[in-house]
Formats: structure tokens, C-alpha cells, sequence
């Protein structure tokens, strides 16, 4: 049986530190996740991929990263319009630690972090 959790999809080339700050804020905020390497060439993008993520999650929250954007997905949005979109260049640790803490706060429907 599996435990409803985020779907966080890496799709390659992600650095990861940066990975690991997602998860540790979703860690931190007490939702399960399950991490899997994903093949980007599989996806249009990674709107796509976190929405397909999204889809897959019993708990309707998708991640996907890759070297150049992270991008949260809820599945009752549309595919090409993520909650969250961001680019990786733009992004330190505590912003990507946000990205994990808003993501498990979007399934327990509490405010989210803002960054500053």
C-alpha cells in the first residue's frame, strides 16, 4: 500500500543541494515524499513534468526539477500553468527550502512561505 506523498521528479543535471533543501522542507513541514529520477527527454518541459507528477500523486502536489527551472504543480491545474515556476538561477538554498515547505503547506492548505 502506498503512503500518499509528493511526487518530486528529478529530471537531471539538478544540483543537488538544491534538491536536497526541497526536500528537507517538505520533510520539515511533515508530508511524505517520493523522489524519482526521471529522463527529461520524456517531457515537452518541466511544466510538464511536474504537472504529470501532480497527476501521480495520491496527494495531487508534483515537483519537477532539472538545471534550469523547479516547478510546482497541483493536478486540478491547467498542465501549462504550475502554482510555482521558478528558474534555478535565481534560486539559493532557503528559496528552494520554501519550494518543499510551500509545496507540503499547498497539501495541508496553509498560507505559504513568501520569499523576500
Amino acid at each position: 500500500m502506498e503512503i500518499p506523498s509528493i511526487i518530486v521528479y528529478d529530471l537531471g543535471n539538478t544540483d543537488p543541494k538544491l534538491m536536497d533543501q526541497v526536500l528537507y522542507g517538505i520533510e520539515e513541514e511533515g508530508i511524505p515524499y517520493i523522489l524519482e529520477k526521471k529522463d527529461l527527454s520524456a517531457y515537452k518541459d518541466v511544466k510538464e513534468a511536474s504537472y504529470n507528477a501532480a497527476v501521480s500523486s495520491k496527494l495531487s502536489v508534483g515537483i519537477a526539477a532539472d538545471n534550469e527551472y523547479i516547478a510546482v504543480h497541483y493536478a486540478n491545474l491547467n498542465e501549462n500553468k504550475p502554482l510555482f515556476l521558478y528558474s534555478m538561477k535565481s534560486v539559493n538554498m532557503q528559496n528552494m527550502r520554501n519550494v518543499g515547505a510551500n509545496s507540503a503547506r499547498l497539501v495541508k492548505g496553509i498560507y505559504f512561505i513568501l520569499d523576500d
